[in-house]
């Protein structure tokens, strides 16, 4: 069972997630499952011994954590593969950030800080799959613009 912070009720994973900004659908899209999975997982209905293990160094890459660093905030086993194996699923610790969005950083970082912004670049990297990056810096001002009207709208419905 994960270790749960009693003070804010949150469990290492979510403390995690929210520190980067993220929300369960977010989160959950960047590793190819639904907003429910990701909960009972991050609550701990489902342990992370219990899901394919491509789907836990998926996690593991969503929240910016190597498997180890996961197993150990959580405090739940994570099965380590054979040493052959491992090597095709040993992910970034970090989704690497698209040219693009670098290069949107770099010409509009002025304007918009945002886009300059560790956190604001990880929710803007895991939105957009490399292979579907567009190469319109101006594309990157306008998705930032979407997720802060959708802080917002959250935050008005709390």
């Amino acid at each position: 069972m994960p270790r749960v912070n009693k003070k804010r009720s949150l469990t290492p994973m979510a403390l995690r997630r929210v520190s980067l900004g993220l929300a369960q659908d977010e989160a959950a899209a960047q590793v190819g499952i639904s907003q429910s999975i990701w909960s009972e997982i991050e609550t701990g209905k489902y342990a992370l011994e219990e899901r394919p293990y491509r789907e836990v160094v998926e996690i593991a890459r969503a929240l910016h954590w190597s498997i180890e660093e996961m197993q150990a905030e959580t405090g739940q086993r994570i099965p380590t593969l054979p040493s052959n194996l491992q090597a095709l699923y040993t992910p970034e610790t970090r989704p690497s950030m698209p040219k693009s969005l670098k290069l949107a950083a770099e010409k509009l970082g002025d304007v918009y800080p945002e886009l300059r912004d560790p956190k604001w670049q990880a929710r803007l990297s895991g939105l957009m799959p490399q292979h579907l990056e567009s190469n319109n810096p101006q594309a990157w001002v306008e998705t930032l613009g979407y997720l802060k009207r959708m802080d917002a709208i959250a935050e008005q419905s709390n």
